[in-house]
């Protein structure tokens, strides 16, 4: 049986506490999909089986459709599921780099400073991290001065670097602290409640970023956050996200990755002989994005700021 998830907003009305119950979403989406905050709803439970690229572009309830890198995965499979009967599949081949990528614009070409996104997620019993970076999943923000052409600007949610567990919130490598040749700075580990050791193998997980992008390319008012299983493990306020490509970047769109680096030296780079591993799946499910704080299923998160006013178009680049 699906979960119902009731985003709950308590009114006062008459010196009394009252509740008041989100609606059922289309498409069998969330119930939380129906509040004016979310603009970006997949749980997958309308897409059919098989290759991502079988529906390729195709909408939704808040959602313009997926561009996909590869004709066979990522796949819909059911599985594996949170509270549906469907989930996504991001598989990386034995011995390989990818097993291919989606990505999606918001809706209506809305872009946001301040970006919130849930998902679930979950590693197969035979996962294996990688000795150089896991990718995860990416905000896209896309260079202003150069728009969609230029570079990628986005960061990556929950990535593990080095062969360890412990996910990281990364800037993309286009950003200003690789670009000047210190790396570390663009990374944010857990900070908050004792830190976050690692992902587990065979369970899901609820995570969920904040990632506010600061207004100038020399101020420091970005604002990096991230929960999981609903505690908060991250917290990074008055930093600089993006500094080399003009001011009041924002973001435009998902991107969900199987990447997988491998250690140099291969016949190339999608060739992991010297790292070898087998067939592994992250999979995921439950995705929202949102301009406020959004919560695992069942939950009430605690209050987070008004909700943005998307600023002008922007669109994701399919490769």
């Amino acid at each position: 049986m699906r979960l119902i998830t009731r985003s709950l907003v308590l009114l006062i009305i008459g010196g009394l506490w009252s509740e008041l119950v989100f609606g059922a979403a289309p498409d069998g989406q969330e119930d939380i999909c129906t509040n004016p905050a979310v603009f970006f709803c997949e749980n997958w439970e309308n897409r059919p089986l098989g290759p991502v690229w079988n529906f390729v572009g195709v909408g939704g309830y808040k959602n313009n459709g997926w561009a996909v890198s590869d004709s066979i995965t990522p796949d819909i499979v059911n599985t594996e599921r949170v509270d549906g009967t469907k989930a996504i599949r991001m598989v990386t081949g034995a011995n390989k780099a990818s097993g291919g990528w989606i990505d999606a614009a918001f809706p209506n070409g809305a872009a946001f400073r301040t970006v919130y996104w849930r998902w679930y997620v979950k590693y197969s019993p035979n996962y294996v991290w990688s000795p150089e970076a896991t990718k995860h999943n990416e905000t896209v923000s896309f260079d202003r001065i150069a728009g969609a052409s230029g570079a990628d600007l986005g960061v990556f949610n929950f990535t593990s670097n080095m062969g360890f567990r412990t996910p990281n919130v990364v800037v993309a490598a286009t950003q200003k602290d690789f670009v000047a040749g210190n790396p570390a700075a663009a990374y944010f580990p857990p900070n908050r409640n004792g830190g976050f050791s690692q992902f587990d193998v065979s369970r899901w997980y609820c995570v969920e970023a904040r990632i506010t992008m600061n207004t100038g390319a020399l101020s420091t008012d970005g604002y990096i956050q991230g929960w999981i299983d609903g505690v908060q493990y991250y917290e990074y306020p008055n930093v600089n996200i993006v500094s080399l490509h003009g001011d009041n970047p924002t973001h435009s769109g998902f991107f969900l990755a199987s990447y997988w680096n491998c250690i140099p030296g291969g016949p190339d780079g999608t060739d992991c002989s010297r790292s070898p591993h087998p067939e592994i799946y992250r999979y995921m499910d439950n995705l929202v994005g949102s301009t406020q704080r959004i919560g695992c299923l069942g939950s009430s998160p605690s209050p987070s700021p008004a909700v943005q006013t998307p600023s002008g178009p922007s669109s994701v680049i399919v490769q």
